[in-house]
């Protein structure tokens, strides 16, 4: 997130000539630290304050800054670091519904759909809720709840119970214009 200022001038990418927050577009569903060495918190680990500002989920790999209070955020070493951010990232974050998205683009892109997923956390079961404009074939249906599944625990590593519905809605009916159709002038009345 934040990016030495000999790349992009500034500190931090918000902070660049033209640049944007990447906390600002609520794509971002971890901030995570990695500390090399125990210490005090360095100009580099602003990202981590600004995630904590943000109410993203924070993850310190290492050794937490000393002296500095960091509520709710998680703490791994290092070698940890793969297993602690699944684990930190929200079960229904833009990363996971990315993720699942991802995985049903190669087989709906053929039939020209373009899916919406939504994800919702009801009584411990995340359900993910895919929309499609176009009506499929029963197979098609059955291969896409399987691959977003598939996608859907891969991306959280098992650790949510999750089921997976797909419904056909379809959009906005066009009239197809048959000609024009003339509407008498008042004079000609």
């Amino acid at each position: 997130m934040c990016h030495p200022p000999e790349v992009v001038g500034a500190p931090c990418a918000g902070l660049a000539p033209g640049g944007r927050c990447p906390l600002a577009d609520g794509d971002v569903d971890l901030v995570v630290d990695v500390r090399r060495t125990p210490g005090p918190m360095t100009a580099r680990e602003a990202g981590l304050l600004c995630g904590m500002h943000s109410g993203v989920p924070t993850l310190v790999a290492g050794s937490p800054p000393t002296g500095a209070t960091l509520p709710d955020t998680a703490t791994c070493e290092a070698g940890d670091l793969a297993a602690a951010c699944a684990e930190a990232i929200p079960a229904t974050g833009a990363e996971v519904r990315r993720a699942v998205t991802d995985a049903l683009a190669p087989i709906l892109r053929r039939e020209g759909v373009h899916p919406a997923v939504q994800l919702a956390e009801l009584d411990g079961t995340v359900h993910l809720y895919i929309s499609v404009t176009h009506a499929l074939a029963a197979d098609h249906v059955v291969l896409m709840r399987r691959m977003a599944w598939l996608a859907y625990t891969r991306a959280t590593r098992g650790r949510v119970h999750a089921v997976v519905h797909v419904a056909h809605h379809p959009g906005p009916q066009r009239r197809a214009a048959k000609g024009r159709t003339k509407v008498p002038s008042p004079r000609a009345r």
